[in-house]
C-alpha cells in the first residue's frame, strides 16, 4: 500500500520535533515553541500547526475541551517512542483531510463520536472524481487516517458521517482501540446520510469491548440504506473499483448482539479482502461480506468466550474453542507498554489477529 502523503509530512516534520518536558520547548529548533502540559489542543493547533502538520511533543499531555472544527488539511503526530496524550471531552469535526499517528487518546470522557465529519462539507471539492451527476450530492474527503494510535474508553463511534460523503481512502492501522460501548456504531456512515470509502484499510489492530457482551447492541460498520460506491465512483465496466481490507485484526465484542456490517454495498465493483482476523464474541459476520461482492477471504478464526455461539461465520471464518487467550475486561492502561495487554493467540489461530500479539513477531 502507498504510504499517504500525510505519513511522509508527519515524517518531515518529525525531524524538527519538540522535546517534552513540564513546559515543552526545544530553543533553536525550526518548530521553537513552548507548550505548556495541559495546553488545550485547540489553541496549539491555532498556535503551531505549520503547513498542515502538527508535531505534538513526546509525552506530552494536552486537554480537547471543545469541539475542533477543522476545514482544511491537518496531520497530527507525535513521537512514536513516547506519544502525546490527549484528554479528550470533546471531538474533532472535519471536512478537509485528516491524520492522527502515534498519539495516545483518554475518551473518559468524551461522550460524542470521536472524529465526525461536517454537515457542511464542501461540495466543490475534487468534482472530477465522480462519474454520475447524482454523486455531486456527496461531499468529499481525500483520505481520514488513523494510525498507530492507542485510545481508551470510547463509548460513542470512532468515525461518523454527518450527511452524505464520499472518501477516497480511509486507513484505520496499529491501533489498541478500547471501547466501552453497548449501543453506537463503530463505524457510522449512515449519520444523517450515507456513506462509502473507494479504499478502505483496517490492518493490523486491537479493537475490543470491554462492555457487557450480552448488551452489546451496535455494528462494527454501518452504511445508509443508499449507499452506493459504484454511482460515486464508476463502475469500470463492472469490474472492482472500491476496496475493503480487513487483514491481521483481533476484534473483541465488537459487537456481540448485532451483525459485524449492515448496509454494505452488495455489489461486483466492491472487492473484500478479509484474510489472517481473529473474532472473539462478533455476531454474523456474514452480513458484512455481501453475496455479490468480489471477495478474498481466507485463514480467519473466530471464537466465543461470553456468549452461548457463533452465527453467521460460514465460509469466512474456522471456529475454534478458544485463542488461547482471556478476554480483558477492564480499561486500556495508557502507561504501559501495549496498553497492558497480552492477548497471544495459540492453536490453529497463532499466526493470525493483530501482529503484535504473535508470538516470535518481529
Amino acid at each position: 500500500m502507498k504510504k499517504s502523503i500525510f505519513f511522509c509530512a508527519a515524517l518531515f516534520a518529525c525531524a524538527f520535533g519538540f522535546q517534552s518536558c513540564d513546559k515543552v520547548d526545544n530553543p533553536g529548533s525550526p518548530t521553537e515553541a513552548v507548550i505548556d502540559n495541559g495546553s488545550d489542543l485547540k489553541d496549539v493547533i491555532a498556535k503551531f500547526a505549520k503547513d498542515g502538520v502538527l508535531v505534538l511533543p513526546a509525552g506530552a499531555e494536552l486537554t480537547l475541551n471543545e469541539p475542533i472544527e477543522l476545514d482544511q488539511t491537518l496531520t497530527i503526530v507525535s513521537d512514536p517512542e513516547d506519544p502525546a496524550t490527549i484528554v479528550a471531552k470533546a471531538n474533532f469535526v472535519i471536512s478537509d483531510n485528516f491524520a492522527l499517528e502515534n498519539v495516545k487518546i483518554d475518551a473518559t470522557n468524551l461522550e460524542n463520536q470521536l472524529i465526525i465529519f461536517s454537515k457542511d462539507g464542501s461540495k466543490i471539492k475534487n468534482q472530477d472524481v465522480y462519474t454520475d451527476a447524482a454523486a455531486k450530492d456527496y461531499s468529499l474527503l481525500g483520505e481520514l487516517s488513523v494510525k498507530n494510535c492507542m485510545i481508551k474508553n470510547l463509548k460513542n463511534s470512532f468515525i461518523a458521517t454527518n450527511g452524505n460523503w464520499a472518501v477516497v481512502s480511509l486507513i484505520i492501522q496499529n491501533n489498541i482501540i478500547q471501547l466501552d460501548d453497548e449501543s453506537k456504531n463503530f463505524i457510522a456512515f449512515d449519520n444523517s446520510g450515507n456513506c462509502w470509502a473507494k479504499e478502505t484499510v483496517i490492518d493490523g489492530n486491537t479493537i475490543y469491548n470491554i462492555a457487557d457482551a450480552t448488551k452489546s447492541n451496535a455494528y462494527f460498520i454501518r452504511c445508509g440504506n443508499a449507499s452506493n460506491a459504484a454511482k460515486i465512483f464508476g463502475t469500470n465496466n463492472g469490474t472492482s473499483v472500491t476496496e475493503f481490507t480487513l487483514t491481521n485484526n483481533t476484534f473483541i465484542n465488537t459487537f456481540a448482539k448485532k451483525q459485524f456490517g449492515n448496509n454494505t454495498p452488495n455489489n461486483k465493483v466492491t472487492t473484500l479482502n478479509v484474510k489472517k482476523n481473529i473474532f472473539v464474541d462478533v455476531f454474523r459476520l456474514n452480513k458484512f461480506i455481501q453475496g455479490n461482492n468480489t471477495k478474498n477471504i481466507e485463514n480467519n478464526f473466530i471464537a466465543v468466550e461470553k456468549t452461548e455461539k457463533v452465527e453467521g461465520a460460514d465460509d469466512i471464518a474456522t471456529t475454534v474453542e478458544s485463542m488461547g487467550f482471556t478476554s480483558p475486561t477492564v480499561a486500556l492502561d495508557l502507561t504501559a507498554v501495549k496498553g497492558g495487554l497480552n492477548l497471544t493467540p495459540t492453536g490453529d489461530a497463532a499466526n493470525a489477529g493483530d501482529p503484535r500479539w504473535i508470538a516470535n513477531a518481529q
